[in-house]
């Protein structure tokens, strides 16, 4: 059940990401995977393409965004609030 509540958050939250930014809502959920800490791999297995999809799309989503690297793509996302950084528990 959880993993079904996750999906539904991810779906939501994808829309939110794209209508904002410019990106897909592909490219948004692969975004916002990557920002929950899943692997490039692991995000492909998720949205059932190939690991080479997942690289082209956050290839893309570096160029819109004018940036070099995934992890300024994510910090970038959370910086304009369209991602929101979770309080990390001690």
């Amino acid at each position: 059940m959880r993993g079904i509540d996750l999906m539904k958050i991810q779906c939501s939250s994808a829309r939110y990401v794209y209508e904002g930014t410019g990106l897909t809502e592909k490219q948004a959920k692969t975004c916002l995977w990557l920002a929950e800490g899943k692997t490039q791999r692991e995000t492909a297995i998720i949205e059932c393409v190939s690991h080479q999809s997942i690289d082209k799309r956050i290839s893309h989503v570096r160029e819109l965004l004018e940036v070099n690297t995934t992890i300024e793509v994510i910090t970038l996302l959370c910086v304009r609030g369209y991602i929101k950084a979770k309080e990390v528990q001690p």
